[in-house]
């Protein structure tokens, strides 16, 4: 058991590690990537909750690397569709339906439309209908 743990530290100490110095090398859609996926990792474990990830979901980033945060959202979502509800469960309304139409493009612009229609059995374009 000590084992993992120890592994589990140094596995994570190193990503972080890795993660932090790609930060400091990328360009502004990466790190929109990057700050996208730490968040979500933050959800995943408890430490960034509700308005934490929905105020960078509704944070202007830029146009490029706001369409970025939204392709990382979509992958997630696709890999995670309990926590994705979650998240889009919890929007704030006055900005909801702007974000689930931005959600809707970046699955269909980016290609994961097919996964995404797989995954919570209807399509992007019917995002706003379902929350």
């Amino acid at each position: 058991m000590k084992a993992i743990f120890f592994s589990f530290l140094f596995f994570t100490v190193a990503g972080l590690s890795f993660a932090v110095v790609s930060y400091s090398a990328s360009d502004p859609i990466g790190k929109a990537a990057i700050g996208t996926q730490f968040r979500l990792i933050g959800f995943k474990v408890g430490i960034c909750r509700d308005a934490c990830i929905s105020n960078w979901l509704t944070q202007y980033h830029g146009e490029a690397p706001g369409h970025q945060v939204m392709i990382v959202f979509v992958a997630f979502g696709i890999e995670n569709p309990e926590s994705f509800k979650e998240i889009v469960g919890g929007l704030p309304l006055e900005s909801k339906s702007k974000i689930l139409d931005r959600i809707a493009f970046a699955a269909t612009d980016s290609g994961m439309e097919h996964e995404f229609t797989n995954t919570f059995s209807f399509a992007p374009k019917d995002l706003a209908n379902k929350f």
